[in-house]
């Protein structure tokens, strides 16, 4: 339903990275990292669940995410 891109990176994540809620079919929201390009982000726009790696240098771990469908 809402994103953002988070530009000040963490002690575990490099910057920028998205972040956002997702709307399950089930009604379920959920906040998660989103990948993918952010010129195709929109709200509303459906998504999909993918793999994907977050962090920084030894500390990447591979998670999911969700991107643009």
């Amino acid at each position: 339903e809402c994103f953002t891109t988070v530009h000040m990176p963490t002690a575990t994540m490099e910057a920028p990275y998205t972040v956002g809620y997702v709307q399950l079919p089930e009604g379920l929201r959920i906040f998660a990292p989103i990948g993918g390009e952010t010129s195709a982000l929109a709200i509303g726009a459906e998504m999909t669940l993918a793999a994907c790696t977050i962090g920084r240098g030894d500390k990447r771990l591979a998670a999911y995410c969700f991107v643009p469908a």
